[in-house]
């Protein structure tokens, strides 16, 4: 089903996408650095490097000397003003291009040197007065963490590949999410370069703690679910590691089997917003969009005396009715 690109503004569009599309890379790109071939010169040593500064991917092509960011990428290799590049970004994203047409003229683009890392190493530690002050405010108790398994990390140990360079990180809000006992990802909330760690992609949040309810809300983050979970909604709840990783045909079309209703609650942004259109046109699933704030955890947060009307925004998206939503 297409999808309406005017919906789509650029800033929701992550630069990550951008690259791994238009250089077709075979992987995605979570904070290693990344060497390939040059897009714009055939050359038999790897010049072209994608790294990460700022908490942001820019690329430099030592064969040329062009570098810069996504946008920077998309202007140069189709000789585009920015504007023109942003709406060639669009609509490229609305339809799934990449960009076959432009690298298949110069050698293959597939990364010959990854400088991925890893979690090497990690430590749990005991709660702390600050770790309860953080989660309660959110309204999230000892029991919703210990039975969604977050635990907080007293530290952990960055490595790459070849176990030449390791990163300690050592915070005090620092915790780890894990499934059966096993770490998937690692999240610092005071830290906006690296707030999630992810250590495995594969696993679904919520998966393990389903109970088979009728309902089921697809939301923005653990947190968003664990707050649902403490203002009693009776119903199921998975999260995905972001909203811009959509879940797969194959599992909507399982959880359409399991379940009678399921609602899409994303970030009340650009963002949030665009990919709610995506999975409402893509595979028919109701949205719901929570006022007063930016998303589940933050009006339970900022306006704790508005919890409950989560449920009645969310009980009027699943019977097709709108309410007031005046702060």
């Amino acid at each position: 089903m297409a999808f309406n690109s005017n919906l789509i503004d650029i800033t929701c569009i992550p630069e990550t996408w951008i690259f791994e599309h238009y250089l077709m890379l075979d992987e995605s790109l979570e904070g290693q650095e990344v060497k390939i071939c040059s897009v714009f010169n055939n050359e038999r040593t790897p010049s072209f490097t994608l790294f990460v500064s700022d908490g942001r991917y820019f690329y430099k092509d030592f064969s040329s000397g062009n570098g810069g960011t996504a946008l920077n990428l998309i202007m140069k290799m189709f000789n585009l003003s920015s504007e023109e590049a942003q709406v060639r970004i669009i609509n490229d994203f609305s339809t799934g291009k990449n960009g076959v047409e432009y690298c298949s003229q110069f050698n293959s683009t597939k990364p010959l040197k990854r400088n991925k890392y890893h979690v090497e190493y990690y430590k749990t530690r005991q709660w702390e007065k600050s770790d309860a002050e953080y989660w309660l405010q959110y309204g999230i108790s000892s029991w919703i963490l210990a039975k969604y398994e977050v635990v907080p990390l007293e530290n952990f140990i960055l490595a790459n590949e070849t176990g030449t360079k390791k990163i300690e990180f050592k915070r005090s809000r620092t915790y780890g999410y894990f499934n059966k006992g096993k770490l998937y990802k690692i999240y610092q909330p005071d830290y906006k370069q690296h707030k999630f760690i992810i250590v495995d992609k594969t696993y679904l949040q919520g998966t393990n703690q389903l109970k088979r309810n009728d309902f089921l809300a697809i939301v923005s983050s653990l947190k968003d679910g664990m707050c649902l979970t403490s203002i009693n909604i009776q119903m199921d709840w998975i999260a995905p590691n972001s909203e811009s990783t959509p879940l797969t045909k194959e599992i909507i079309d399982e959880l359409k089997k399991r379940y009678k209703n399921i609602i899409v609650i994303f970030d009340n942004d650009k963002t949030g917003k665009m990919w709610m259109e995506k999975y409402k046109e893509w595979w028919g699933l109701k949205t719901c969009i929570i006022p007063f704030a930016k998303d589940i955890a933050d009006v339970c947060k900022d306006f704790p005396e508005s919890k409950r009307n989560i449920y009645e925004y969310i009980y009027f998206a699943f019977n097709n009715k709108t309410i007031r939503t005046d702060r």
